[in-house]
């Protein structure tokens, strides 16, 4: 299998010169994991997405050249037949320090968090998956700490229908709804436009259960997980329970539902782990049920593989990807063996 790996360069978030995207084939039985390709000339694409049927992966970039930081940029890649990766579009972000990238289901839109927009800009895709011409949406005020003196839309993710857009800002303690044109090629803010999480908590990734039932919140300032009871007709979020990640303080970063919604997966600075929760097959709620070391520093992402049998960790400041083995009962995390050098490594999305 392969797999991409963005990463932070030219000294954003102590990221290392040079670098870009790093290309990987993994053999997961032996374990090895063989580096193919490098795509440079790309300032710290740290967030990757996939397009859903194209050949194509697409790079949020924390700035537009080391002079102009002013903006972020898309990137768009193609993955060609051999499987190595080509820069096929570039563009401005519409907003600075751009931090994550999402698809929706269908292929038709792209969308960029920019925490220094403040805002969020929302690409048309066409045919061939080149975004075009962006709507924008920013965002005012600010929340109850100190390190909540603007907003910081810090993400954004389509529900698995493509009916609509969510955006968690860890600035403001929100989430922005927003409702996807009938046509595909746009999006709107909903009727009910926000779901608010614990003052101070600072609401900064998300996942969303399978079903569109419920979808879950990783709270960046206050360690903890706001668990949402979707209203899909309405289009409402309302929260049923709200958890501690850990039993010690601790900073979630990335968040993650399984395939089948039975196990849900939160990386955390502090512990230095994975906390992993059983979900209750009706209610949403979660349980605890493992707290599985990163095996080393700032466990920035995690991502699961398509058959949900392997994780990959990304450990930023100690330049490493881990790679765990899934039990497919209990959702429990067990080291393979396998470690991928990458400097500053801040995403991966299975090829």
């Amino acid at each position: 299998m392969r797999i991409a790996v963005g990463t932070f360069t030219d000294g954003f978030m102590g990221g290392a010169p040079g670098g870009g995207v790093h290309l990987f084939e993994l053999d997961p039985a032996e374990p090895l994991a063989r580096e193919v390709q490098v795509v440079g000339g790309l300032i710290s694409p740290s967030y990757l997405a996939r397009h859903p049927r194209l050949p194509l992966l697409y790079a949020a970039e924390r700035a537009w050249s080391g002079e102009d930081k002013s903006e972020g940029a898309l990137s768009t890649l193609a993955i060609a037949p051999d499987g190595t990766l080509e820069l096929l579009d570039r563009r401005r972000a519409g907003g600075a320090f751009s931090a994550h990238v999402t698809v929706s289901p269908d292929g038709g839109l792209c969308a960029l968090a920019n925490p220094l927009g403040p805002n969020l800009a929302v690409f048309p895709l066409s045919d061939e998956g080149i975004p075009g011409d962006s709507q924008c949406f920013a965002f005012t005020g600010q929340g109850a700490r100190p390190r909540q003196s603007a907003p910081w839309p810090h993400s954004c993710w389509f529900d698995p229908a493509g009916k609509r857009m969510f955006a968690c800002d860890p600035g403001l303690d929100i989430v922005s709804i927003y409702d996807v044109a009938s046509d595909g090629t746009s999006v709107a803010p909903a009727a009910f436009a926000r779901a608010q999480v614990s003052s101070g908590a600072g609401a900064r990734h998300m996942a969303l259960r399978g079903d569109r039932r419920f979808a879950y919140v990783a709270n960046e300032l206050d360690g903890t997980i706001s668990v949402f009871a979707i209203d899909d007709e309405r289009g409402t979020l309302t929260i049923v329970q709200t958890l501690p990640c850990a039993q010690q303080a601790s900073q979630p970063c990335e968040i993650v539902c399984d395939a089948a919604g039975r196990h849900l997966y939160v990386t955390l600075r502090g512990p230095e782990a994975v906390a992993v929760f059983a979900i209750d097959a009706e209610s949403g709620t979660l349980t605890p049920r493992q707290m599985a070391s990163c095996l080393g520093d700032t466990p920035r992402h995690i991502a699961l593989s398509p058959d949900g049998s392997l994780a990959l960790v990304s450990n930023q400041l100690s330049g490493q990807v881990m790679s765990f083995a899934v039990d497919a009962a209990t959702g429990t995390l067990t080291p393979t063996g396998l470690v991928i050098p990458v400097p500053s490594p801040a995403c991966v999305v299975f090829l």
